[in-house]
């Protein structure tokens, strides 16, 4: 007979011989059966977890192909309806395109006939413009032939007027203006030379060369030509002058209101 105590360091027994032997046999046998079968659980439990794992990682894999190829899908349908709208706006823009195009083409065409209607009255118009015109210039053609003999002058009496008579040279040449031989003219042939509209016609100003030579020509003309001695006395040049100023206020006067 044994005694079997149990202590934190393990077993401690008191006896002799062959029992203690037996009882230590007993004890290692029923340790290892336990061992054997505690591994054996923690084989079917580990098998039990991977297996476990192993389908919730082949359900994980199935979930995450199928959310790949759900989201593979979307994308695919969004590019798809994205071209499919940009497609859209194209065929939308040249259908509008076209559309503008014959229009116009249309409108081209109208004004065309347009045009041509217009050019053949037009054409009418300046036909008759034509024939009225050739009318007036017969008639005033004739009136002018009518009234010739009482007003043309003769060579004669040119050559009498400007022969050896150098008052009348002063009359003609020297003013602007000037006439002889008819009566002088009212203030009015002086008032419309300040209310016509002139446009110089040169494509550049002129240049200071072009002034002195054209101020010197006038100075040169007026010595020769012009006689201040005798003819443009001191009074006709400031009658002629004050028929220029009332002119030109006239003139100012109409222009301003």
């Amino acid at each position: 007979r044994a005694l079997l105590n149990s202590s934190s360091s393990g077993l401690r027994f008191n006896s002799g011989g062959n029992n203690c032997i037996r009882l230590v046999s007993s004890t290692s046998s029923s340790f290892s059966s336990q061992s054997n079968n505690t591994d054996k659980v923690f084989q079917q439990n580990r098998l039990k977890y991977e297996k476990a794992v192993t389908a919730l990682r082949k359900q994980y894999a199935q979930e995450f192909q199928k959310e790949k190829q759900s989201k593979q899908k979307e994308e695919e349908a969004a590019r798809k309806a994205q071209i499919r709208k940009r497609l859209e706006g194209q065929r939308r823009k040249h259908v509008r395109a076209t559309y503008h195009v014959q229009l116009e083409r249309e409108k081209r065409q109208v004004r065309a006939v347009e045009f041509q209607e217009e050019v053949k009255e037009g054409q009418v118009e300046i036909e008759k413009q034509k024939e009225r015109t050739k009318k007036a210039q017969a008639l005033l053609i004739a009136e002018l032939e009518k009234e010739a003999p009482f007003w043309l002058t003769t060579e004669e009496e040119v050559e009498k007027m400007f022969s050896n008579n150098a008052e009348v040279e002063q009359q003609l040449w020297t003013q602007p203006g000037g006439s002889v031989g008819a009566p002088r003219p009212s203030e009015d042939a002086e008032f419309w030379k300040y209310v016509s509209h002139t446009w110089d016609m040169s494509r550049t100003y002129a240049s200071p060369r072009d002034l002195l030579l054209e101020q010197l020509e006038e100075q040169v003309y007026e010595e020769t030509n012009v006689d201040y001695d005798s003819y443009w006395t001191e009074q006709r040049l400031q009658a002629t002058q004050e028929i220029r100023d009332k002119a030109k206020l006239r003139a100012l006067v109409r222009e301003q209101g």
